[in-house]
């Protein structure tokens, strides 16, 4: 809750009497809070950005001295002042890109602005990476538009080669090789495969699926026949069926659509159990109850009320041939 963020620099090779790294600086950076960092690849020097922040940074043995990038120079379509999400380093352009909440692309040499930026998608850049392959730089970016492109750099302009669709804003991107990985804002990681040889339709592998908003409170076993699975809900609108040994999720559903939720009666907001979310308490689950007899999952939901499902596909789902299906009744 401080406003004062700070960086803090370590020495990985050195520990003190305690056995951790040893601190070599702190220094204060901003009132606002810091979402990249970016070492450059030679000398001691790196970038920070964030809320309406950018910083350079250089170091000695001595000192940690920062220099602000002035932003406010930069328009936006709504008047707003700029804020940035990531930072990655560009050997062909020797210089930092930083993504804006503008969804513009600014290239930053040390507290310098570059030019007038690269607009790259229509709604915020919510990550940004550089990596060089096959010969080519490539610059990889992602959007609360549900989107991640992929640029080919020529130091000047970015070239677009690829665009991909994704469940929910990219929040990491990165490539080696072929192979594309992507984790969204939902608690997902995505690979696509094929993405450098055949970028308009790569394979798409659903490497890993989680809670991703507020708290995970619900968990209940599937106690059937050599069946070892078991589910688990949360505040997040999502009710996820995990397999022990494939160790990964097979079937999903949503605790409360929002159609649903429009139809509800109104009533006096009750008090739930305190919780990150923004969602409905409807939509939050704080508990999940299995029997197995008749294959119903009961959900205890945060505002009081309970709801049964079928739950259909747990067999099929074993043997990986389908996703569960979790529905009302």
């Amino acid at each position: 809750m401080s406003d004062d963020h700070a960086v803090h620099v370590f020495d990985l090779e050195n520990q003190d009497k305690k056995g951790k790294p040893v601190k070599l600086h702190t220094q204060k950076a901003d009132r606002n809070k810091i979402f990249g960092i970016c070492w450059k690849p030679t000398g001691l020097e790196f970038q920070t950005v964030g809320v309406k922040h950018c910083y350079n940074w250089t170091m000695t043995a001595q000192a940690l001295k920062g220099r602000k990038g002035a932003i406010s120079s930069i328009p936006t379509a709504k008047g707003k002042s700029i804020g940035f999400t990531a930072v990655a380093w560009s050997p062909k352009s020797n210089a930092y890109l930083a993504s804006g909440s503008d969804g513009v692309i600014y290239t930053w040499k040390g507290a310098s602005l570059s030019g007038k930026g690269e607009p790259a998608h229509k709604k915020m850049a919510s990550c940004v990476n550089v990596i060089q392959s096959g010969g080519k730089e490539l610059v990889l970016t992602g959007s609360s538009d549900k989107t991640v492109r992929i640029y080919e750099n020529a130091g000047t302009k970015l070239t677009p080669i690829a665009q991909l669709k994704v469940d929910a804003t990219p929040r990491s991107v990165d490539l080696k090789d072929d192979q594309l990985l992507v984790g969204t804002s939902a608690g997902t990681i995505v690979e696509f495969r094929g993405i450098t040889s055949n970028p308009s339709a790569p394979e798409e592998v659903v490497q890993m699926r989680s809670h991703a908003e507020g708290e995970t409170w619900g968990l209940t076993m599937i106690r059937e026949d050599k069946i070892y699975m078991y589910l688990t809900s949360g505040d997040d609108n999502k009710l996820l069926l995990h397999d022990i040994n494939l160790k990964k999720v097979v079937g999903d559903g949503v605790i409360q659509t929002v159609t649903d939720i429009k139809a509800l009666p109104k009533k006096k907001k009750v008090g739930g159990a305190s919780t990150q979310s923004n969602l409905h308490p409807h939509q939050q689950s704080r508990a999940l109850a299995y029997n197995y007899h008749l294959n119903h999952l009961a959900v205890g939901h945060n505002d009081g009320d309970v709801s049964i499902r079928q739950v259909e596909g747990i067999e099929e789902a074993a043997n990986g041939e389908a996703s569960v299906k979790l529905d009302n009744i």
